[in-house]
């Protein structure tokens, strides 16, 4: 809604435009400063959140056609001065309030944007302002000055949006859009909330362990963790078969996956992935480190004869290892060397298949200790994260619990990290372990 203005418009405008800036610094500010300051939960994640800049874009052009109009028609954004005029024209043929539309779909924009549940509450709140307290105000002046024509046009149009057939159809149809990416966008995020049951138990089941005597040689802080965790007894682990679920996040979406490993100890495993939405698989990955080389079945193709990926996969047998713990200590490839009191380095073999180490300033890890609680805090290596890396990337596990299996403490949950990243791109809770049962078929197979 609008009138043409007079020469007061002309004396007012500075401050017009300061007040009409600070309107805009304030639906900006707002929603960032709240969306950092008081972290409700994503409900949008990324790409989709990406989709919130185009609601922006759209918001936008919206308010620079309106305020282009009012420009064009000498139109004043106040109800106040001589000479009124209704426009009726441009974005005001389907909407007699574009100007406060645009402002409504630009807000909407910022929040998915965001991404977080907190931003949504703003453009909430402008609806319900501009509906139930500008909107009327303006409304009812509106009436007083222009009377039946006013009155006929606001038959003809409705207050946020729809008007003459014929010229709102291309809106329309662009509303139906948007609502249908918002549809799509509030599924995804659903289906990404839903947990996918648990894979059924391995057949077979953990036999009576046998047990050998902690190594007496182990820096202070490893034979502390040991003992914490096992006793001075260490049980002798040859195989493993663990299973659980956590999230994995693959291109900036975080999806509910499970998995099962299985390990025959210091010597190869397999992997197998399920990434879920709804609770049903949408991407399986199998990965195969056998014989010092690796084999990875992905969703986009396979991975194979490439020595990065190789160097890779060994860090990622010795950081698993910490599911089958003794396996570092009994090992005689594989051994520590003291740092401080919280700290030691763990040296591990390249070529488990051959016995023969590789690069030891390369292939170690660097194992931090909880100083109260004894039990590791991280382990810290540099890994090649893509065949094409010319250098390799700090890559951490990080223990976020402990859960004992079979008289064993084993990190549950676990997240795995590219520091560079900065958060973990995955998450893992384990929920069932097997040891030493025979594997050397089931760790060749694919899927369960």
């Amino acid at each position: 809604m609008a009138q043409r203005g007079s020469g007061r418009m002309k004396r007012t405008k500075g401050h017009r435009t300061s007040a009409r800036m600070l309107e805009a610094a304030i639906l900006i500010a707002l929603p960032i400063l709240f969306h950092y300051l008081i972290p409700v939960m994503i409900v949008i994640p990324r790409p989709y959140s990406y989709l919130g800049a185009g609601l922006m874009l759209l918001g936008l052009a919206l308010m620079s056609r309106v305020a282009m109009l009012f420009r064009q028609e000498r139109t004043s954004f106040q109800l106040r001065g001589g000479s009124p005029a209704l426009v009726t024209s441009g974005p005001f043929r389907f909407s007699r309030n574009p100007m406060y539309l645009g402002m409504l779909i630009w807000l909407v924009g910022l929040a998915v944007l965001l991404g977080s549940l907190i931003a949504f509450l703003f453009p909430i709140l402008f609806f319900l302002l501009a509906s139930l307290a500008l909107i009327p105000l303006e409304e009812k002046r509106m009436e007083q000055l222009f009377g039946m024509q006013f009155t006929e046009y606001k038959r003809r149009v409705r207050r946020w949006f729809g008007g003459y057939k014929e010229e709102s159809t291309m809106v329309k149809y662009i509303i139906i859009l948007i609502g249908a990416l918002g549809a799509v966008a509030a599924a995804g995020w659903l289906g990404l909330q839903v947990k996918p049951k648990p894979f059924p138990a391995y057949p077979e089941q953990t036999p009576a362990l046998n047990s050998v005597e902690l190594p007496a040689d182990l820096p202070v802080p490893v034979a502390r963790f040991y003992e914490i965790i096992a006793g001075d007894q260490v049980p002798v682990i040859e195989s493993a078969v663990i299973s659980g679920r956590g999230r994995l996040r693959i291109k900036g979406i975080t999806f509910p996956a499970r998995f099962r490993f299985t390990h025959v100890a210091g010597q190869g495993y397999r992997h197998y992935i399920e990434a879920t939405i709804f609770g049903y698989p949408v991407m399986k990955v199998n990965e195969w480190y056998l014989d010092g080389h690796v084999r990875m079945e992905l969703p986009v193709g396979v991975i194979e004869n490439e020595p990065k990926i190789d160097m890779a996969a060994n860090l990622a047998l010795w950081g698993e290892a910490v599911w089958l713990p003794s396996i570092l200590v009994t090992d005689p490839r594989v051994r520590w060397e003291a740092v401080d009191n919280t700290t030691a380095r763990l040296i591990v073999p390249f070529d488990p298949a051959q016995g023969k180490p590789f690069d030891e300033e390369q292939d170690a890890f660097t194992v931090t200790f909880d100083p109260e609680t004894g039990l590791i805090r991280a382990l810290e290596a540099l890994r090649y994260r893509e065949a094409a890396d010319e250098a390799r990337v700090p890559w951490r596990n990080e223990p976020l619990g402990w859960q004992t299996f079979h008289g064993i403490e084993i990190p549950s949950p676990a997240a795995t990290t590219w520091l560079d990243e900065g958060t973990p791109w995955a998450v893992w809770t384990i929920e069932d372990v097997v040891y030493n049962v025979d594997v050397s078929e089931y760790i060749r197979a694919r899927g369960l």
